[in-house]
C-alpha cells in the first residue's frame, strides 16, 4: 500500500523545506556509528574509521538544512494526491567541504547556527570550527593514500552533538527554525 500525501498538481513540482527529516536520519546513522565507535577503545586499532563516519556526519547535517523535498510523479491518483514513493529529497549543496557547506546555507538558517553556537562557544567562530574539517571525508577515507592530517577529535564530537541538538529542535518545531 502506498502512502499519499494530498497536495495540488504534484507533477515535478519542488517544496523548499527548512530541514530535510530523511537527510537528517542518515546522518543520525553515522552519529550513532560515531558514538560506538568512541564508547569502544577505538583507538586501538585507530581513529580513521571514527573519523570519516564523523565527517560525514557533519556534511549530511550540513545538507539537511538546505534540501528541498522534489515531486517526481506525472500523475495523481487521484486529484490533489501523489504517491509518497513519487517524493525525493535534493540537496541544494553538493560536496564534501563543511565549510562550504556551511556558507552556502540560507541566511536565516546560518543565522540561527551562529547564534546558538555562540551561547554554547562565546568567542569561537562557527565557520573555523566547519573548515577544520574540509578534506577529511575525502583524505581519511584513504588514509593509505597518506594525505591525511590531524584532526581533533574532541571538536568534531562536539560539533556533531551541536547539529544533533539544532536538529532535534528543528524536529520540536514541526520542521522549521525556532525563533528566537
Amino acid at each position: 500500500m502506498s502512502k499519499t500525501l494530498g497536495i495540488g498538481n504534484m507533477s515535478n513540482l519542488e517544496i523548499n523545506e527548512v530541514q530535510s527529516s530523511s537527510v537528517r536520519h542518515v546522518a543520525r546513522q553515522f552519529k550513532w556509528t560515531v558514538d560506538t565507535l568512541y564508547s569502544q577503545s577505538w583507538s586501538a586499532e585507530g581513529p580513521a574509521s571514527l573519523i570519516v563516519n564523523g565527517a560525514l556526519s557533519i556534511e549530511l547535517y550540513l545538507k539537511s538544512f538546505n534540501a528541498q523535498m522534489v515531486f517526481k510523479g506525472e500523475y495523481e491518483i487521484e486529484p490533489g494526491v501523489v504517491g509518497y514513493e513519487d517524493v525525493v529529497t535534493e540537496v541544494l549543496s553538493k560536496g564534501h567541504q563543511p565549510s562550504e557547506l556551511y556558507r552556502n546555507l540560507p541566511k536565516y538558517t546560518k543565522d540561527w547556527l551562529v547564534h546558538q553556537f555562540e551561547k554554547e562557544h562565546p568567542g569561537y567562530d562557527l565557520g573555523h570550527w566547519f573548515s577544520q574539517f574540509d578534506g577529511v571525508f575525502i583524505n581519511w577515507r584513504y588514509l593509505y593514500e597518506g594525505n591525511v592530517s590531524r584532526v581533533p577529535v574532541t571538536d568534531l564530537l562536539d560539533l556533531i552533538a551541536f547539529l544533533e541538538r539544532r536538529s532535534q529542535e528543528i524536529e520540536e518545531n514541526n520542521g522549521a527554525i525556532p525563533k528566537r
